[in-house]
């Protein structure tokens, strides 16, 4: 079992008024995310110790990465553009 916990580190920067009402160190389980994912036909990709603003905690590049690398290979034009 994998618990990950939750963190309002940066919430400032989030766009909301208030502080979250989650418990800060609330624990979640991976299998839940996972499972959440699955229920979606997906797998779950999890960066440690990132919220879920990714783009605005350290090692956001590192998420930015892998979200262009994902783009890259589901992208339809740009694979009918590569065999046309």
């Amino acid at each position: 079992m994998i618990l990950s916990f939750f963190s309002s580190q940066g919430w400032q920067s989030w766009g909301v008024e208030h502080r979250p009402v989650i418990p800060e160190s609330m624990p979640f389980l991976q299998r839940e995310v996972r499972a959440t994912a699955r229920a979606y036909r997906t797998e779950a990709e999890l960066f440690p110790d990132m919220a879920h603003d990714m783009m605005l905690e350290p090692g956001w590049a590192a998420a930015a990465e892998r979200i262009h690398t994902w783009l890259e290979t589901h992208d339809p034009a740009r694979k009918s553009h590569q065999s046309g």
